[in-house]
């Protein structure tokens, strides 16, 4: 996708040089995928072979949301075929490792993010989790992770490799951010909050971020989670 991104950072640059103002909270911010998101013109493929060279023709709601606030997507990310394992292998690109160390696991499904933001190679990146597949690569690359609560963060648009309108999982499933600052994570969540997706995905849950603020009081868990790693 660096192609296309760097076409969109340079589009970015000339319309914050004609008016003065960025496009929105996250204008030139390079944000990656996992591979789960569809973006037109790219595979959504999760690993498997017979999803390849099937580019993806709309996108996946918090795509729309992200560019519309001006991110730059520049890259989708490796995951465990069909997404329910906590390594991240598949037949397609192979095994992602933990760049802290090769002989560890970087956990998944969301385990390409995990290893791409350990490396500073993406400073903000977005997973899904249904029993840990944000949380745990977090823990494995010593990075944040969050986990919103089902309706916080739209999901819609998502390939899990099942038929329309098909449900793979009883349990819903949650986008959330993976970064190295609880700081980037609240400034994923507040963004798509003020971006009113309930009126994007209907299974969205309406509330403003002050809302979701009180309830999370994700000042005081950093706070806390800096302390204990310390």
């Amino acid at each position: 996708m660096f192609e296309d991104a760097l076409s969109r950072a340079k589009k970015l640059d000339e319309h914050l040089k004609r008016t003065g103002k960025p496009i929105g909270p996250l204008h030139g911010v390079p944000i990656s995928l996992k591979d789960t998101f569809r973006v037109p013109g790219y595979d959504a493929s999760i690993g498997i072979a017979s999803l390849c060279f099937k580019p993806a023709t709309t996108a996946s709601t918090l795509v729309d949301i992200l560019l519309a606030a001006g991110a730059v997507l520049y890259v989708k990310t490796n995951v465990p075929q069909t997404l329910m394992a906590l390594d991240s292998h598949n037949n397609v690109f192979g095994r992602t490792l933990n760049p802290r160390n090769l002989l560890l696991t970087p956990g998944g499904s969301s385990g390409g993010e995990g290893a791409l933001i350990a490396m500073r190679g993406s400073v903000l990146g977005v997973g899904t989790d249904v029993g840990g597949s944000i949380r745990i690569p977090a823990m494995c690359n010593g990075l944040y992770g969050i986990k919103p609560s089902a309706g916080r963060v739209p999901y819609a648009g998502q390939e899990n490799g099942t038929l329309p309108g098909a449900s793979a999982l009883g349990i819903p499933a949650s986008a959330g951010p993976l970064a190295t600052s609880l700081r980037d994570c609240e400034l994923f969540l507040k963004t798509v909050s003020a971006a009113q997706p309930w009126k994007l995905d209907p299974l969205v849950v309406p509330g403003s971020w002050e809302t979701q603020d009180q309830s999370l009081d994700i000042q005081s868990c950093g706070r806390t989670s800096e302390k204990k790693m310390r």
